[in-house]
């Protein structure tokens, strides 16, 4: 099956969604999306190879993404940045993108 968020939204309300740094240029463009109010923004600068990078970490009230819907669904999913792409994969070397619910398979915890 794989990974999929979906399935146990009813128990974790999509706390990990957020707040998530987003590049720059990736936050100008897709912000008329956005499902929440931001409150507040907060740059941030990132080594990105060789160069610096600027990232835009957006905040709610909620303390979640403010490209999640009503029903916590991501309104931005083909062109959500990287670190959201990557959460869930057990095979990266980071516990804090490790799901506590879901196993990169699908099984639940």
């Amino acid at each position: 099956m794989g990974f999929d968020c979906k399935k146990v939204l009813s128990k974790c309300k999509a706390k990990c969604c957020g707040p998530v740094p987003f590049p720059k240029k990736l936050y100008k463009k897709l912000r008329a999306k956005t499902q929440r109010k931001v409150i507040k923004t907060k740059e941030i600068y990132q080594r990105m190879g060789s160069s610096l990078g600027v990232m835009v970490i957006p905040f709610t009230l909620e303390m979640i993404c403010p490209f999640l819907d009503g029903r916590h669904w991501c309104s931005i999913y083909e062109e959500r940045p990287e670190m959201c792409r990557i959460f869930g994969k057990e095979s990266i070397d980071a516990k804090l993108l490790r799901c506590p619910y879901l196993k990169e398979n699908g099984e639940e915890r």
